[in-house]
């Protein structure tokens, strides 16, 4: 018998370690960071527009950029949106044009290339 083996406890006992580091280094990657907080954009039909329902404290809209896209892809931002200025308040209204062509419009607000959030309307 070779001394030199390792038992098969000990087997055991260093994957099991090996398995909570991984996990516990993929759970704290996959956690917002102190600070992050939650944005939450929501469509509204009718007249078509979309309502910012929660948003950091302190948040402007400077802080952000925002994608307006139709159903093909093609940035419609600067077309259909006029973006308000200052801090991003909740209930704060982003208005879209009377006589908007029928279809589906993706909001999306980004940090860099980072989606904070995005919102889905059909008119």
């Amino acid at each position: 018998m070779d001394d030199q083996a390792a038992s098969p406890l000990t087997v055991i006992l260093v994957a099991a370690a090996f398995t909570a580091i991984l996990v516990g280094a993929t759970v704290y990657l996959l956690t917002p960071k102190g600070g992050e907080e939650a944005w939450i954009v929501q469509p509204q039909a009718e007249p078509p527009a979309f309502v910012v329902a929660k948003a950091p404290a302190g948040a402007t809209w400077e802080d952000v950029r925002v994608e307006l896209r139709n159903a093909g892809g093609t940035d419609r931002t600067a077309d259909y949106l006029q973006l308000p200025t200052g801090r991003v308040q909740e209930g704060q209204v982003l208005q879209l044009p009377d006589g908007l062509p029928a279809g589906y419009y993706v909001l999306r607000l980004l940090d860099g290339e980072r989606e904070l959030a995005r919102a889905v309307l059909h008119t």
